[in-house]
């Protein structure tokens, strides 16, 4: 009735069959090494983002222990006082609002 085709088996495979799925398997291979790699490659430069940024602020914190900056003392900042700090170069560590 329906022009329904079966399945063939391993032996009645064309060989031109099978040397396509093994080229089809191999470049997945290669992609799923190639997206291992380039996964292994950016936790590498995040790692190495996240210490420069650790460096700056242990190099800030240490830079307002030496010049007796006065620490955050948890009073709200208003944003013209933000501002300021902006323009000076030396943005607040953290910003808050009223």
């Amino acid at each position: 009735m329906w022009p329904w085709k079966r399945q063939p088996t391993v032996a009645e495979v064309p060989q031109d069959h099978s040397d396509r799925l093994r080229s089809v398997e191999k470049t997945l291979e290669d992609l799923a090494i190639s997206h291992r790699k380039l996964r292994l490659e950016w936790e590498d430069v995040y790692d190495r983002i996240s210490k420069a940024v650790a460096r700056l602020n242990a190099r800030d914190r240490a830079e307002q222990k030496r010049e007796g900056r006065a620490q955050d003392d948890g009073a709200p900042q208003t944003l013209d006082e933000i501002n300021a700090a902006i323009r000076r170069g030396a943005p607040p560590t953290a910003f808050r609002r009223q």
